[in-house]
């Protein structure tokens, strides 16, 4: 058994050596890993130039982004297992040998997903509260992150690659379309660090970002029919479109994707939001922000 190891990397000099020793060290020896230097500008090409490792494979692209910076990689894997690292995170040394022992013992299985840390500045937390065992129902129990899936290459075939047409939620893009469509166990085992460094980096420019260019206005158009999901995608664009509606320039777009919500859908707490006037949402939920992403 054999895994390939896909790594997108743009701009990581401070860490991804750190996260490819993660790699090299695994107990578990019979991998490739390919790196997708995705047009980096900083000094994270010199650094990989100190690995001397047979199995660590480069290639340089344009800047295209990490959905297609993934892809490249996918399509120049040699092993029918592919797993996915963020190029600032990192694996416990056990963690493919853990993977080994589930695809042996769990016949069947199409994608392993493991539970992970998140890692904040001076703060870790065990990210999952799930239990060992194939999960029947991926919208009721969410369970990959882009750093702890194990994924069959033909599973690609079946629910397609990433999309590079998103630049946020690109991931979750993916893993809604496996979980309605794949066989996932879930690794209770937290085996990997998760670093929220850069996602909460991410989540303060809201303002400059096209809202087009994310998953909460394209979810809609995902074929998958069942009230769960149905449920799920409610709570998901109702979440997710809060920090747009913070922002004048975002507000008529928030309304249209709101407007898509069948009305007996939209009565939740979630919905509340959106019923009080902004003046009173907005400061609460800069507190509600800070509170979250400075731990």
């Amino acid at each position: 058994m054999k895994f390939s190891v896909v790594i997108p990397l743009y701009n990581k000099e401070k860490f991804i050596i750190e996260t490819l020793y993660s790699v090299l060290s695994q107990s578990f020896a019979n991998f490739e890993v390919i790196i997708v230097n995705d047009g980096s500008t900083d000094s994270s090409l010199q650094k990989l130039s100190e690995i001397d490792d047979d199995r660590v494979r480069i290639i340089t692209i344009d800047n295209g982004g990490v959905s297609n910076a993934r892809n490249v990689g996918i399509i120049n894997t040699n092993f029918d297992w592919v797993a996915f690292l963020d190029a600032d995170d990192s694996w416990d040394q056990n963690y493919l040998q853990e993977c080994v022992n589930i695809i042996l013992e769990n016949k069947g299985a199409d994608v392993i997903a493991t539970n992970y840390f998140l890692v904040y500045e001076s703060l870790k937390v065990k990210a999952l509260e799930l239990n060992d065992g194939f999960i029947a129902s991926y919208f009721q129990k969410p369970c990959i992150c882009s750093s702890a899936v194990l994924i069959n290459k033909s599973m690609f075939k079946r629910v397609g690659v990433f999309d590079p047409e998103l630049k946020y939620g690109e991931d979750q893009h993916l893993w809604f379309r496996i979980g309605a469509n794949c066989k996932i166990y879930f690794n209770s085992s937290p085996l990997i660090n998760y670093r929220m460094e850069d996602h909460q980096l991410s989540n303060s420019n809201i303002k400059q970002r096209s809202i087009s260019a994310d998953l909460v206005s394209v979810i809609d158009d995902l074929e998958i029919y069942s009230e769960e999901w149905e449920i799920f995608k409610t709570n998901y664009m109702l979440k997710y479109l809060r920090p747009y509606y913070m922002y004048d320039n975002h507000l008529s777009s928030v309304k249209i994707i709101l407007g898509k919500i069948p009305f007996k859908r939209k009565w939740n707490l979630l919905n509340l939001f959106y019923i009080l006037p902004r003046f009173i949402v907005k400061p609460l939920y800069k507190v509600f922000y800070f509170v979250k992403y400075t731990k």
